[in-house]
């Protein structure tokens, strides 16, 4: 990028945001230390919020314009819809393990596949 531009700050969480996520040019979606996840409609300069069970949501990943995974420091993988204000499907990973925070989570758009990093320096690929 030869230049940037400041295009627009928006504002509805409580706390820091940890992680970002874009499903297109006028959606975004966020997680906090709130541990509230937010998708961000710019045209319509709105948004909607889903409180998650977990304290904080340290990773987003968008796998399509209506599904979406999230994952936390409580080692919980959840797989979202827009539809829905709680998850449609959870999964804790290594429980007993104290370091079993999710501190990543990347989705192969327009498929079913996700990876989770861990605070224990595993790897995993998920299918939904």
């Amino acid at each position: 990028l030869d230049e940037m531009a400041y295009v627009e700050t928006l504002f509805g969480h409580g706390a820091e945001v940890i992680s970002v996520d874009a499903l297109s040019r006028e959606r975004y979606l966020s997680g906090g230390m709130d541990g509230s996840l937010r998708l961000w409609k710019i045209a319509e300069s709105s948004q909607v919020v889903f409180k998650s069970p977990a304290q904080s949501i340290d990773a987003v990943a968008c796998i399509e314009d209506s599904l979406f995974f999230t994952g936390a420091s409580d080692g919980s993988l959840s797989l979202w819809g827009i539809n829905r204000k709680k998850p449609l499907h959870t999964h804790f990973i290594e429980a007993s393990n104290p370091n079993k925070g999710i501190t990543s989570v990347s989705a192969c758009a327009h498929s079913d596949l996700c990876a989770s990093g861990l605070q224990s320096g595993r790897l995993s690929i998920w299918k939904a």
